[in-house]
């Protein structure tokens, strides 16, 4: 099986490729480091620290409006939530916005807090001795801390759903395995772009 058929063929929920992933990764990121998989309605990938840095600085090709693979994974009433799945200039708003919540010195305010959930979090591990860290854990920091931000009861974390900015447009790098609908007129470049000259800003950081 080539780099191409193995960026085709990628599903995050695909049971067996996620019992190694990392093995899939390191071949995509040698062999086909801007791939694109046909599975799950079709997505692209980005597996290179450089390129991930670049797309978030590129708004108007990279957009942040679809998070989700799929697309529609939890409906349509999903699809825009303030501020992660809005590009500028509707980005920059809510972000000013909430900016001063984050700051520092907040951010000092809440270590206690966020010890308490991540104590919570990880006590009825230790029984079991063993855990996926993931699931059972990293999952519930943001969910634990979320509620304590806005006041919810934290036995409403149970209830919250499970929850990466995806391209609205393809990338420009050296692409591995187009989607077949494509055609060679609108194929991405296939040569890395020019380091920039002027400073851009990013939807995402």
């Amino acid at each position: 099986m080539t780099a191409d058929d193995t960026a085709r063929d990628f599903s995050l929920y695909d049971p067996e490729i996620m019992r190694d992933p990392h093995r899939v990764y390191d071949e995509l990121r040698a062999k086909c480091p801007v791939s694109h998989s046909e599975r799950d309605e079709g997505f692209w990938m980005a597996t290179r620290y450089a390129d991930v840095v670049e797309a978030t600085k590129d708004p108007a090709t990279y957009s942040s409006r679809y998070i989700m693979i799929p697309r529609l994974k939890f409906g349509p009433d999903f699809v825009e939530r303030p501020p992660i799945t809005l590009d500028p200039p509707r980005h920059t708003f809510f972000r000013r916005l909430l900016q001063p919540g984050f700051t520092h010195v907040q951010a000092q305010k809440w270590e206690p807090t966020i010890r308490k959930v991540c104590r919570d979090a990880l006590a009825p591990l230790l029984a079991a001795g063993r855990c996926n860290v993931v699931t059972d854990y990293s999952k519930k920091i943001p969910l634990g801390f979320t509620c304590e931000l806005m006041g919810v009861p934290p036995e409403m974390e149970r209830s919250s759903p499970d929850g990466a900015a995806t391209s609205s447009s393809p990338p420009r790098w050296t692409v591995c395995s187009e989607p077949p609908e494509r055609s060679p007129s609108s194929s991405p470049s296939r040569s890395r772009p020019a380091a920039r000259t002027r400073p851009t800003t990013s939807s995402l950081s």
